[in-house]
């Protein structure tokens, strides 16, 4: 009983840590380490949920009978109370069938998107880039195979010739990373598990700083161009409506404060990666093997059970 709520003890650490750690880290890092944590964390902690209710439902004669197990050897070693059982099973059952309708969601628009993108290559779009005749300044990335960088005659109106180039490469890199599956990864771990969903931000915030850095090293490590440029392209947007599409990644539509006082740290805020990261994999490590313990555990009540009745018939 107490090893199956380490799982969800180390969730709930790891979801109340990760933004103010992840602040710690290069966004490349942040946004690698929090969704490989989420994903194992939401299996951790369903794993469980399944292992509890898969035991209560093994006392049940019917089950046992089709497994050919003692019903009596599980009730005598499974220490979860009936009610908590049956909760464990309905979230179980109800949280699955949400990230199946979240695995559906996600594989059209990203489909759709793809689509659109092979579309704009095909008639009007260059080396992955498409300018768009709008007066309303936008720039985008879209997600495909390979995906697809947009940006409006409106944006580069309002930018020079550097920024243009910061710009651009920022969106390049989400197109180049595929950050678009660093954000549904981690949308799909916190439909799993609810308690994750701080982190679809925190991740999507980690995406847009690995961009930004990108952008940096692309204009020689000039900080201060790349900063200009966030807040020049954020002021020129905030007269307009958001005409970004669904799922589309924009250097300038979300956490431009937060980004910016990221790219300006000081470089001694920036030295305990390794000891962040360090600490984060801990957690989640903890968390995969005490879900792995229980489920191991649970196969073996059944296994004994199982043992005991074939004697018994012997």
């Amino acid at each position: 009983m107490y090893l199956a709520l380490v799982p969800l003890a180390m969730t709930v650490a790891f979801a109340l840590t990760a933004r103010r750690l992840a602040a710690l880290l290069s966004g490349r890092a942040a946004a690698v380490l929090l969704t490989v944590g989420s994903l194992v964390c939401a299996l951790a902690s369903g794993l469980v949920l399944c292992a509890i209710a898969c035991l209560s439902l093994a006392q049940f004669a019917p089950f046992a009978r089709l497994g050919r197990w003692s019903t009596s050897v599980v009730r005598a070693s499974d220490p979860v109370p009936a009610v908590v059982a049956g909760v464990c099973g309905t979230l179980a059952i109800v949280l699955l069938a949400a990230s199946f309708v979240r695995i559906v969601g996600s594989a059209r628009r990203l489909t759709a998107s793809a689509r659109l993108c092979r579309s704009h290559q095909r008639r009007d779009a260059a080396d992955g880039l498409l300018v768009l005749r709008d007066t309303a300044p936008e720039a985008y990335a879209l997600a495909g195979w390979p995906g697809l960088t947009v940006v409006t005659s409106g944006m580069l109106r309002c930018l020079t010739a550097a920024e243009r180039r910061a710009l651009l490469a920022h969106e390049w890199a989400h197109v180049a990373h595929h950050h678009f599956l660093y954000v549904q990864l981690t949308t799909l771990a916190a439909t799993a598990n609810p308690v994750l969903w701080p982190l679809v931000h925190t991740v999507h915030l980690a995406v847009e700083r690995w961009a930004d850095e990108d952008a940096v090293a692309s204009v020689g490590d000039d900080r201060g161009l790349v900063v200009d440029t966030l807040a020049r392209a954020g002021l020129a947007r905030s007269g307009y409506r958001d005409r970004i599409p669904v799922g589309a990644l924009a250097a300038a539509r979300s956490e431009v404060a937060q980004r910016v006082d990221a790219l300006l740290a000081p470089a001694a805020l920036r030295v305990p990666r390794a000891v962040i990261a360090a600490g984060l994999s801990a957690v989640v490590l903890c968390a995969a093997l005490s879900s792995l313990a229980v489920g191991l555990h649970s196969h073996d009540i059944v296994e004994a059970a199982q043992q005991l009745r074939g004697a018994a018939h012997r």
